[in-house]
């Protein structure tokens, strides 16, 4: 092995909730190398300061940036969510350029076509201004992405990159779009330090709300691609895909979302079942992780509702949809047994004992939608940690998805195209029998396809 590296990890989240980033950094560190991992936060919570395996943690969050940060966070949010400030913008912008040209115009003119001319100006000046205003909410959606790429972005990414410049790293390891314009930054400042890239999705093809943002995110790994030195993503297909639409970037290492291989397996199953307050006799579907657009949860509380009553659907995470959630809880469970409610909301485990939480359902569900490439070629957390839990899957019908569950037996599909109906159907279909035989599929997959097997792709990087 080579000599321990010093390795800034940057990424744009919290860091507690992402298995990736705390995998690899726990890998790194018995490899040897000293890691600082820097992440990025709204909140002003309180963090730990060590990960797992020594890696220390470091969180910036909005209140801890300098004023400058601030104040362009600050107005990408008035520009780019405010119509009203929009056009008083653009009203600005075009009313300087016009009173500009209108007095180099008029200046340079005789003192008899003064008036005549002017009168035209103004005219022409107010013509330009509807003409500005016009165009910019025509195009309001290009633009709120360009700000939010170009401004926003950059102004978390240089915050991030502040923690690494002048501190003598060896490398900096980008976990997302983010964290690579930030290593950008701290490359051209620095340029002898080795820049990894880690894609966790294809960041062009995700279902943003604006649909230009993949265009400006696609420019800027095209403009960062020839810095970048080594490469890391998710899986076979991302690496393909990258490859072709980016040949500037470095060929990339496969380190899929593996969980590490169990130990044993005397779990804790009553966590869950407990919080949940179901009995013993009642089968738990379970959905795990980000409670998000296009993930198939308005799908699933419509299933929750229709299937057999010994099944109960408990959603254990956080996210934007947990309002809708809570809502379909209360109204599913007013006719249910005690022990037997339909829909259940609980809080996301923590990482260090999610695989116990996990253990305490039957079947495990990522319904996620076709609604994007970034979809279509997902290999989620879930794959590795429904199994390392001993609970089957049924997931949908997408590629890498698809590839996974059928090779090693670990559960079963839905098809692509999914409708509540089909959920329904495909759990009524499960015996026990059934379940027995995934869970018994699960071990072995336990045994072959972990993290340990990629491990060695991560530690490459850096030999």
């Amino acid at each position: 092995m080579s000599r321990p590296k010093k390795i800034a990890v940057l990424v744009h989240n919290d860091v507690v909730r992402d298995a990736r980033v705390r995998k690899q950094a726990r890998s790194l560190v018995e490899a040897g190398h000293e890691v600082e991992v820097f992440g990025f936060s709204t909140a002003s919570n309180d963090y730990p300061t060590i990960i797992e395996g020594g890696a220390r943690l470091k969180i910036t969050s909005v209140r801890s940036m300098n004023l400058f940060m601030k104040i362009s966070l600050a107005l990408v949010k008035l520009i780019t969510g405010n119509l009203t400030a929009k056009l008083l913008l653009t009203l600005l912008v075009m009313t300087g350029l016009n009173t500009l040209i209108l007095g180099a115009v008029v200046g340079s003119l005789n003192a008899q076509w003064v008036f005549v001319l002017s009168l035209t100006l103004i005219c022409l000046f107010f013509l330009l201004i509807l003409l500005g205003g016009v165009t910019f909410i025509f195009f309001r959606s290009y633009i709120d992405a360009w700000i939010a790429v170009n401004w926003k972005y950059d102004a978390i990414a240089r915050s991030l990159a502040s923690n690494v410049i002048g501190e003598s790293y060896d490398a900096v390891h980008c976990h997302d779009i983010i964290a690579m314009i930030a290593g950008a930054i701290v490359k051209k400042t620095e340029p002898s330090i080795k820049m990894v890239w880690d894609a966790h999705e294809l960041y062009t093809d995700i279902n943003y709300p604006n649909k230009f943002m993949g265009l400006h995110i696609g420019k800027k790994i095209r403009k960062i691609a020839p810095v970048v030195d080594s490469m890391i993503t998710i899986s076979q297909s991302f690496v393909e895909i990258y490859a072709e639409r980016f040949p500037d970037l470095p060929s990339a290492e496969v380190v899929m979302n593996a969980t590490r291989r169990p130990l044993k397996n005397d779990l804790n199953r009553s966590l869950l079942r407990n919080a949940a307050k179901v009995s013993d006799k009642q089968k738990v579907l379970l959905f795990q992780g980000g409670f998000g657009p296009h993930r198939g949860i308005e799908m699933l509380l419509d299933a929750a509702t229709k299937l057999p009553a010994n099944w109960s659907v408990v959603f254990m995470g956080y996210g934007p949809l947990q309002g809708q959630i809570e809502a379909a809880a209360k109204s599913a469970n007013i006719e249910r047994k005690d022990g037997a409610p339909c829909i259940i909301l609980v809080d996301a485990a923590p990482q260090e004992v999610l695989r116990d939480w996990t253990s305490g359902a039957d079947l495990g569900i990522i319904p996620y939608e076709n609604s994007s490439n970034n979809h279509l070629f997902c290999t989620p957390n879930k794959l590795w940690e429904y199994p390392n839990a001993r609970v089957p899957i049924l997931a949908t019908d997408l590629i890498e998805m698809n590839q996974i569950i059928t090779a090693n037996g670990t559960g079963v599909l839905l098809p692509r195209e999914f409708t509540a109906e089909d959920i329904v159907n495909a759990i009524s279909g499960i015996s026990d029998s059934q379940l027995e035989e995934w869970r018994s599929n699960c071990d072995t997959f336990n045994s072959s396809e972990n993290w340990e097997k990629f491990e060695p792709n991560l530690l490459k990087v850096y030999a």
